[in-house]
């Protein structure tokens, strides 16, 4: 067989699904794309196929019969071909002569996919047995075999769910959810996140009244509100977001947009998209928005936004409530980056336990930025500031340099396609990358505080932000939390 590591990973991952009966109509597209015009990917698919039947030949071979049969191969008992509608009893498909069809599959898959055009044909004649591309997104039956579990919960509870051995989904109620097998969910409404921590389960798919999503590897969130406007994060790895936009002309069509760590949209009804500006996590299940703040709440900082236009960027801060300490994870775009103490002693204590903001390391060069936090009581507002970066006016003017200093451990990244292997250390005063002053304002009511740009250089590191309460604790009523800043 060719060499795997060199044919693109999805391409194994693809076809290793397509064979076991896992692929979708959109996998399907996406494998016709990754080989198209790749002779290395389409030698692995002819050898891969070939081998997966030699190995497999009797069990493998029915699979492989649903998914190519054309209408004249029929059973000899009279049943319709194996592949036609799950209707048909399994009794009447195992009477089929599977040695005449593993020679039909012979004569047909591995003959025809010499070429690259035989593959396109076998793979379009594979998709004749799913739904066509540009359908609505909920309209893809459920496979009759597949386990399905109904989720219905009426309060605001939250639920483990596992998807079999390759996942699991955190449900935030009130709500509905169906999981349908392994491959795939429908989200009616309510909240989830979803952890795929399994190579087998890439590709797995959640539906929502307005768009579906697709794992790439990942731990995302999605929110379908009451009147359906739908929310889809990402918190690791990358996902497909496919919607309509009934602004469009070809509103049969879906649009698909790409989403990686750190990104979040909202898909409304007309199929617009607006940027999720902050979410707030912490020890949560899954995740909740600013405008669900309540006055009892114990968190201090309640927003953050920015006035980077939402055609610019689709990223989101993310609030974590009491959770500043030891080996915190420091951005939204780095995996693996966290804070620590610069020495074996630790970080300060009057920081472990802070509120604190995930902003994005890639706005540390940028000087064009405007951050504003919303705090819902009066508090120490402190910035971490990268030492190796020039002081700016807008820090020196408002802040005072507490003279403590906190580290950042950089730990392993992508940037635009390149992965930087950085190691990354457990625990205070170990490999620690930057070290950080820690600035202080004094806030003493609620309101909304406003910082500059870092604009720091390529080898540094964008500024942390973090809260403790000031006594005594005035809690912000629900009518002064300032709006969201668009």
């Amino acid at each position: 067989m060719n060499d795997v590591n060199a044919v693109p990973e999805r391409v194994v991952q693809l076809a290793n699904d397509m064979l076991n009966g896992r692929i979708d109509n959109d996998g399907i597209a996406m494998l016709e794309d990754l080989l198209r015009g790749n002779s290395a990917a389409q030698k692995f698919f002819c050898s891969f196929c070939q081998l997966h039947v030699d190995l497999h030949a009797e069990t493998q071979a029915q699979r492989i019969i649903q998914s190519f049969a054309a209408d004249d191969w029929k059973c000899e008992k009279g049943a319709s071909a194996i592949g036609a509608p799950a209707s048909i009893p399994r009794a009447l498909a195992r009477g089929c002569d599977n040695k005449n069809a593993r020679r039909r599959i012979y004569s047909y898959v591995f003959v025809s996919a010499i070429s690259l055009a035989a593959i396109v044909v076998a793979l379009n004649e594979m998709r004749l047995h799913y739904a066509a591309r540009d359908v609505a997104v909920n309209d893809v039956p459920a496979p009759a075999d597949a386990d399905v579990i109904s989720v219905n919960i009426v309060s605001d509870e939250s639920r483990r769910l596992p998807i079999k051995d390759v996942g699991t989904i955190f449900i935030q109620g009130p709500a509905e959810l169906e999981l349908i097998g392994s491959s795939r969910a429908k989200l009616i409404k309510g909240r989830v996140r979803v952890r795929i921590s399994d190579p087998r389960g890439r590709g797995f798919v959640v539906e929502t009244p307005r768009g579906k999503v697709t794992d790439l590897g990942t731990e995302f969130g999605v929110d379908v509100a009451d009147d359906s406007d739908t929310e889809v994060l990402v918190f690791d790895g990358k996902i497909d977001l496919a919607y309509k936009n009934e602004l469009l002309a070809a509103q049969s069509s879906l649009q698909v947009q790409r989403l990686l760590q750190g990104e979040g949209l909202t898909i409304v009804k007309s199929g617009d998209l607006h940027r999720i500006m902050s979410i707030v996590r912490g020890n949560l299940a899954t995740f909740r928005t600013a405008k669900e703040y309540k006055v009892d709440d114990r968190q201090i900082i309640v927003d953050v936004s920015d006035n980077i236009r939402a055609a610019d960027e689709r990223s989101f801060y993310e609030i974590v409530p009491e959770g500043l300490k030891e080996d915190a994870l420091a951005y939204v775009d780095r995996p693996a980056h966290d804070w620590n103490g610069v020495t074996k002693s630790g970080m300060p204590a009057y920081l472990v336990g802070a509120d604190y903001i995930k902003p994005f390391n890639n706005d540390k060069r940028r000087e064009d930025v405007e951050i504003t936090v919303t705090v819902a009581r009066p508090c120490r507002f402190f910035v971490f500031f990268d030492d190796r970066v020039r002081t700016p006016g807008w820090l020196r003017k408002d802040f005072r340099n507490t003279g403590d200093k906190i580290g950042n451990d950089g730990g392993p990244f992508t940037v635009n396609g390149v992965h930087y292997d950085m190691k990354r250390g457990k625990g205070p005063g170990v490999s620690i990358d930057a070290v950080c002053s820690v600035w202080e304002l004094l806030v003493k009511q609620p309101g909304n505080i406003r910082l500059g740009p870092n604009s720091g250089a390529r080898n540094t590191t964008m500024y942390g932000i973090a809260t403790v309460p000031l006594e005594p604790s005035v809690p912000m009523s629900s009518a002064a939390v300032p709006k969201k800043t668009q």
